[in-house]
């Protein structure tokens, strides 16, 4: 059990500091989760992986928090696990392998956008105040009235 549960802290250690908050593993997670989408179909064992990390915190959790909790983890949960440790840092894990192939679309395309830009209240069209539309109007009459006036 020490194995197994030295193998998990070693990766969530990692996680911890990737994320800069603690339940990396679980961070990690919810982030394959929320670009499952292309991650699925692009990343080759992005599901195989998703589902092997939560199976590893699931015995974890249960390991630490339920008092008669038995499960006869492999050795193969911790060469996972290691190895899963090993891809992070190689930046060959699927969020890495998914970024690094986000990272070449977007150089055949435009740059990303930085920042939302928000439209300010000031840059709204100004709308004219009608008593001034109804004098320019009334001057237009006025001016052509005049001209008429003029040729007679």
């Amino acid at each position: 059990m020490k194995e197994f549960l030295d193998a998990f802290k070693h990766l969530e250690k990692l996680c911890n500091e990737i994320y800069g908050e603690q339940h990396g593993v679980t961070l990690y997670i919810n982030e394959m989760e929320h670009k499952y989408g292309i991650g699925s179909r692009s990343i080759p064992d992005w599901d195989r992986d998703l589902k092997y990390l939560k199976f590893v915190r699931h015995v974890r959790n249960n390991l630490v928090h339920e008092t008669y909790y038995e499960y006869d983890y492999s050795a193969a949960d911790i060469k996972f696990m290691k190895d899963f440790y090993k891809r992070i840092m190689n930046q060959e894990d699927p969020l890495s392998l998914l970024r690094r192939q986000s990272k070449g679309v977007r150089k055949t395309k435009k740059p990303p956008v930085t920042g939302r830009v928000k439209k300010r209240h000031n840059d709204a069209p100004k709308r004219v105040n009608p008593v001034f539309s109804v004098l320019i109007i009334i001057f237009i009459i006025a001016a052509f009235g005049f001209l008429l006036w003029l040729n007679l």
